[in-house]
């Protein structure tokens, strides 16, 4: 999209500017992929923690806050209920 060209949806309508300032990149994550997220975050804690680098260990420790564990978010098929 070229600036000053307004947004689109699928429709062919012109999407509000309120539409899109509403739209965060959490959303726009596919939900198969927000489970990558934590483990990708966890890595970085690792690679930070490695290298000596706090400041950025706690920066990535305060974002992997935001994530749950995949085991907070649901059971497991084979537990009982």
């Amino acid at each position: 999209m070229d600036r000053g060209e307004t947004p689109h949806d699928r429709s062919g309508s012109a999407v509000p500017n309120e539409a899109i300032a509403d739209q965060s990149p959490r959303k726009a994550i596919p939900p198969l992929a927000i489970v990558l997220i934590p483990e990708a975050l966890d890595r970085l804690i690792e690679l930070y923690t490695a290298t000596n680098k706090p400041d950025e260990t706690t920066n990535w420790r305060a974002e992997r806050a935001k994530y749950p564990t995949p085991k907070e978010v649901a059971p497991s098929p084979r537990q009982k209920k």
